[in-house]
């Protein structure tokens, strides 16, 4: 994960490209990783888990 940046991350969790399961996975090593640092990070990481966990139709 060293070269993600904010902008990355915010499209790989919230794009189309991973599984429900691959992307709960990526925001917890992302939430947990101390290197990893951009402005809000908890912050953004909670919204995207909130807006993920109320859409029905999250892919599986």
């Amino acid at each position: 994960m060293d070269d993600w940046t904010s902008e990355k991350i915010a499209k790989a969790i919230k794009g189309s490209g991973y599984t429900s399961d691959q992307r709960i996975d990526l925001a917890l090593k992302i939430w947990q990783d101390p290197q990893l640092f951009f402005p809000n990070k908890d912050g953004f990481l909670f919204d995207w888990l909130a807006m993920a966990l109320s859409k029905p139709n999250m892919k599986k």
